[in-house]
């Protein structure tokens, strides 16, 4: 490119673009994870405060149990409301591990060299070229001063 300037802002915006798709690439696994586990939370801590209410409810209206009935009722809810509470504790748990895990998985990208607006131009200096050139030129006009006799005289050997 010819103006400098231009050249250290697309290969910044390039630097960021890059940043910013890796991230995103390395996180989207993560971020399911965690979307799916909370989804799972909130659909059991409504379950779990449903029961919670049936429960003080039933107790309320039942202070004095009296009946099989009844007791086996309590113990029906009360084994319920331990399981949702269980279900409750286990899916916090993995909430909090899936949380941890997008913090641990986001990768830390650091910049080796950053970006600068170039001083000098970058092409190879013409002196240099010419010598090369000048070397290849040498080298080829000598194998071909040499080469083509022997390469006819190869040739029509092979022909007699």
């Amino acid at each position: 490119m010819r103006d400098p300037h231009l050249a250290a802002q697309i290969t910044l915006k390039g630097q960021q673009l890059l940043q910013q798709y890796l991230t995103e690439f390395k996180l989207q696994k993560v971020r399911a994870n965690l979307e799916y586990v909370e989804t799972n939370f909130q659909e059991a801590r409504q379950n779990f405060e449903a029961k919670q209410e049936e429960l003080a409810r039933f107790r309320d209206a039942n202070v004095n149990l009296t009946s099989a009935m009844a007791r086996t009722r309590e113990e029906k809810l009360q084994s319920e409301y331990s399981l949702l509470l269980g279900v409750y504790t286990e899916l916090a748990k993995q909430k909090e591990q899936a949380k941890i895990a997008v913090t641990e998985t986001t990768p830390i990208l650091t910049v080796i060299e950053p970006v600068i607006v170039p001083v000098e131009k970058s092409k190879p200096s013409r002196a240099r070229m010419l010598i090369i050139y000048t070397f290849l030129g040498l080298i080829i006009g000598i194998g071909w001063v040499f080469g083509v006799p022997y390469v006819k005289e190869t040739l029509s050997k092979i022909k007699k």
